[in-house]
């Protein structure tokens, strides 16, 4: 979990027009990883405006393969929800491209 957490804080560009409206608070974007470990279905469950969301979802497509869920020793497909955090304050913090 700390390495997915990682990569999406080194991809995730805070939108432009959250930072100006201080928006902060989660995405939860829902996610199926196929028998090939591929990451498809990507949709938003809980969102925090449409900038944001579109956001989420393009890093959690920008995500390198899975393993595949295992049932009875045969890869499955398996749905996740993740949440995405926006934090204006993480945001300044790492000083990514688009964040003042």
């Amino acid at each position: 979990m700390e390495a997915l957490y990682a990569f999406i804080s080194r991809n995730l560009r805070y939108p432009a027009s959250a930072q100006r409206m201080r928006l902060q608070g989660k995405v939860i974007v829902s996610f199926l990883v196929n028998a090939e470990g591929e990451i498809e279905d990507v949709k938003t469950i809980k969102s925090l405006s449409p900038d944001c969301d579109r956001e989420a979802e393009r890093v959690i497509k920008l995500m390198p393969p899975w393993n595949p869920g295992m049932q009875s020793g045969k890869p499955v497909k398996a749905r996740y929800a993740l949440p995405v955090s926006f934090s204006l304050k993480n945001a300044m913090a790492t000083k990514k491209p688009g964040v003042f």
